[in-house]
């Protein structure tokens, strides 16, 4: 409450003086004190309605911001924290002496009590004014009373969440937290003290915490399934690649094959079903036909027709000659007619290690329709050799009229004009054995014997030479 003075005696004495003095006075006695009393009235009500009895304290609000009264002549300035998360705020001591701090998104006020603010959503720590809250606090800057200019704009809060402390600076930072909002600039408040105070500096920014590493990736697990096995255990592949099929081709044009396995007198056709026989001997139990040779009348009698039904054709023998008297046959398919006691080959085909019709032998292949007349030949440069297992091919292509014939793989010659196969009557059809009577037969061993139904190239009759004896036509 607030005393009013009486002042009945004093305003005696003054009418006294006045009147003494020759003065009329302007006011009545009576009037005057009435007045007087009713403006002092309504100013000190005037006085009690600007007053906030709140303790200034308990003002703070629990987003983080605080609003606080200034001292007498001073206005009031609102503080509110960044988003990022706001430093702690101590302010008063005695005599009026303000203690700043702005945290991160946050700006400069004046009071004349302790305030700690948290950061955005945190709950508001009161602090009752002390000596211990006047001295510098950490970040800010301390400024005597007096009037202090509005603290700078807060800069805009780091991503992180919130700070909590009384005093200490903010919060780490974490990654991907939202970003503070800037802080509003301090009002100017006005000083308690006499004299007029040096503008005070504004709070200086409170730096979070540094940014904390994001972890390294983890590398892709493998694919799963199956036991486990250690690394060490795994043994890389050493082996080549599986070679592409090269005579997967050339084998569909197979039709017969003969590697004359066992140990009677049957020459297995292993593709088609045209066996063959064996006379005056058998097969040797180890995949091969061994003939004698000379006059012992050795041979294999094949079937007939296997030739004169092709229009093109390809003959592959694996033969080991051990040599004798010239115009032995390997391979002798035809005809023949009988003189007397002697044959004779009307319609041939034949192969002859070391034929000699002139006197000097040499591996031949020939052809005849007539055999009486004329006759389709190739000859090597000499006769096979003898001792070793060879390859021989003669090829009848039946579009070009041709023949040609090579030694393991080697062209030895071609032969043009050649007449069509279906003009060889093919019904005596032997291996080791030729049809005119008086020759010799074959002596050597036969390992193999093929037959295709197509002209093959000079390449494929080398891959043939390559694959050898024996060879898979399906891997």
């Amino acid at each position: 409450m607030v005393a009013v003075p009486r002042l009945e005696n004093d305003e005696t004495d003054a009418k006294g003086k006045m009147m003494a003095a020759g003065h009329a006075p302007t006011l009545t006695p009576a009037t005057w004190p009435i007045r007087f009393r009713c403006a002092l009235l309504l100013l000190v009500f005037a006085g009690l309605g600007c007053v906030d009895l709140t303790k200034p304290w308990a003002s703070a609000d629990l987003d983080g911001s605080a609003t606080r009264s200034s001292g007498g002549g001073g206005s009031a300035s609102t503080i509110t924290s960044g988003t990022g998360g706001s430093g702690p705020v101590s302010a008063g001591g005695a005599g009026g002496n303000t203690a700043v701090e702005v945290g991160t998104g946050g700006s400069t006020g004046t009071s004349s009590v302790a305030l700690d603010a948290s950061g955005a959503g945190g709950s508001a720590v009161i602090d009752a004014p002390s000596a211990a809250d006047s001295p510098q606090s950490t970040g800010g800057m301390f400024s005597d009373a007096g009037a202090g200019s509005g603290g700078s704009a807060g800069q805009t809060g780091r991503a992180g969440s919130t700070g909590t402390g009384f005093d200490a600076g903010a919060g780490g930072i974490e990654a991907g937290g939202s970003a503070g909002q800037t802080g509003i600039a301090g009002s100017t408040g006005t000083g308690f003290d006499a004299g007029s105070g040096g503008a005070g500096t504004g709070g200086t920014s409170n730096v979070g915490g540094t940014t904390g590493t994001g972890g390294t990736a983890g590398q892709v697990g493998g694919t799963g399934g199956g036991s486990a096995v250690p690394d060490a255990a795994l043994v890389p592949d050493s082996s080549p690649p599986d070679a592409p099929c090269a005579l997967c081709a050339i084998g569909t044009a197979l039709v017969h094959r003969y590697n004359f396995n066992g140990t009677d007198t049957t020459v297995t056709d292993s593709v088609g079903a045209a066996h063959g026989t064996v006379r005056n001997t058998q097969l040797s139990g180890a995949g091969t036909l061994v003939l004698a040779g000379g006059t012992s009348d050795q041979y294999a009698d094949m079937p007939d027709h296997i030739l004169s039904t092709l229009t093109s054709a390809t003959l592959e023998l694996w033969v080991t000659w051990t040599g004798g008297d010239n115009n032995q046959r390997i391979l002798d398919f035809g005809s023949s007619v009988q003189s007397g006691s002697s044959y004779y080959a009307v319609t041939t085909v034949i192969i002859s290690p070391n034929s000699a019709p002139d006197g000097t032998p040499r591996l031949r292949a020939s052809y005849s329709s007539d055999a009486s007349t004329s006759s389709t030949f190739v000859d090597a440069p000499s006769t096979l050799a003898t001792g070793r297992m060879q390859q021989i091919v003669v090829v009848f292509d039946g579009q070009s009229h041709t023949m040609s014939m090579y030694l393991n793989g080697v062209l030895q010659g071609q032969a043009t004009g050649l007449g069509a196969l279906s003009l060889i009557d093919d019904i005596n059809n032997y291996l080791g054995k030729s049809q005119y009577s008086g020759d010799p037969g074959f002596g050597g061993t036969y390992h193999e014997f093929r037959m295709y139904n197509a002209p093959l190239t000079s390449e494929q009759v080398q891959t043939l030479y390559a694959a050898g004896q024996n060879a898979s036509f399906t891997q």
